[in-house]
């Protein structure tokens, strides 16, 4: 009798090979999962007198992942969200579908689903976004070097040329020095907003841009 030919309960001795490093002995199933990605996987099984080797070339994929970030209210009229996947992440709004990609972005209140799905399967979530509503625009008025703003906020930082002003949380400022002024408001839906910025010159008419 040609003992290879017997069946695989006749045989003694299972041995798992996985990339080239053994992974398992005396066990005809494969015991564990593997990580994602292409793999060499061999079998060598054995009796008294008979040793044989299978082997397979597999691409192994994981089950989708998928995390949602806090919603990002930091910009006014606007909330995004930020997914973390293993793989594509598309966006619906009921059954429409939105978009594809990593980060979404929208300008209306709503309930939103991320999906992620692979060969493995599909993983959802839902989420109500609502957005963190503020003005269109702030303008900066200057009558004769005080600086006023057309919207009221919470909090306030003015800049010049770009660099924050220290001690700057009021409403009103009044230009010291000629310069490009703007001023950052923080409104009470916690969106924050940049005023169109003016350029000041000390002693002569304003211009903006």
């Amino acid at each position: 009798e040609d003992v290879c030919s017997r069946s695989l309960q006749e045989y003694d001795n299972f041995l798992w090979v996985l990339d080239g490093t053994p992974i398992s002995e005396n066990d005809s199933l494969l015991p564990f999962a593997m990580t994602a990605g292409q793999h060499e996987l061999a079998i060598v099984i054995s009796n008294e007198a008979c040793t044989v080797t299978g082997l397979l070339h597999v691409t192994a994929e994981v089950f989708p992942t998928l995390e949602l970030s806090s919603p990002d209210i930091s910009v006014c009229n606007e909330v995004s969200l930020t997914a973390l996947s293993n793989t594509d992440v598309e966006w619906f709004n009921g059954d429409v579908f939105l978009q594809m990609g990593d980060v979404f972005t929208t300008t209306n209140n709503g309930n939103y689903t991320a999906a992620a799905m692979n060969s493995c399967g599909l993983l959802e979530q839902n989420i109500d976004l609502f957005i963190p509503f503020g003005p269109s625009d702030v303008i900066i008025v200057n009558d004769n070097g005080t600086l006023s703003l057309s919207e009221v906020a919470v909090s306030y930082e003015w800049l010049l040329d770009n660099t924050p002003l220290p001690d700057s949380n009021f409403p009103e400022w009044i230009a010291q020095e000629s310069g490009a002024y703007s001023a950052e408001l923080l409104f009470a839906s916690g969106c924050s907003m940049l005023a169109d910025q003016i350029n000041v010159v000390i002693g002569m008419a304003e211009s903006s841009h």
